[in-house]
């Protein structure tokens, strides 16, 4: 499912924004076409094994259901952290490993915007579900228990929504050709040491 769709945590890569592999359009068609492969990270397990404990919480906090779920619009597709019963509100969380301490709790605090790299993945959730809002959840987990969190309210963006669908349509084009999408200046490493 994962290789033929355009997922919600990939869009970053699309948008050239992404802090780790894959890094931009390149690296996502090396994923996706098997010529590369991505690890799993103990910060991955980390945060999958927290997610069903941190949505409890938030349900808590917030007073809402929130249900797990995989969304799609044709090939662009969101796994959902939760989405409320009536639709109309997405949960994304996060559980970074320094929790509070971590760039991502600053950077919300600091904003009350998720960085760009998620941001994208938040607005492609919006646009899979047509929902009017998103939370977008930082929690911080002591001994396997969440015990804190910082949140923001994130809105849809019309033309972030046109901007994804372009980008993943010219993409699905190189996947499907199996051509490889011109390289960007991420994917370029300049050298003039004398190994090189």
């Amino acid at each position: 499912y994962r290789s033929r769709m355009g997922n919600a945590s990939e869009l970053a890569a699309l948008m050239d924004c992404a802090p780790w592999f894959p890094h931009t359009p390149y690296d996502l068609w090396l994923l996706k076409s098997n010529r590369a492969d991505r690890e799993e990270t103990a910060a991955m397990r980390r945060g999958l094994a927290l997610e069903p404990l941190a949505r409890a919480f938030i349900e808590l906090e917030f007073g809402e259901v929130f249900e797990p779920q995989v969304v799609a619009r044709d090939r662009i597709s969101a796994s959902l952290d939760g989405v409320s019963f009536d639709g109309t509100t997405v949960l994304e969380i996060k559980c970074p490993g320094q929790g509070r301490h971590s760039e991502l709790w600053r950077h919300v605090e600091r904003h009350e915007a998720p960085p760009d790299h998620y941001w994208w993945q938040v607005q492609q959730a919006l646009y899979c579900t047509a929902a009017s809002k998103a939370h977008f959840v930082v929690c911080h987990a002591e001994g396997g228990e969440i015990t804190s969190y910082m949140a923001c309210e994130v809105k849809p963006d019309p033309a972030a929504h046109k901007a994804l669908t372009e980008a993943w349509e010219q993409f699905f084009q190189y996947l499907d050709e199996d051509v490889a999408p011109p390289l960007t200046e991420r994917d370029v490493e300049e050298r003039t040491d004398t190994a090189w």
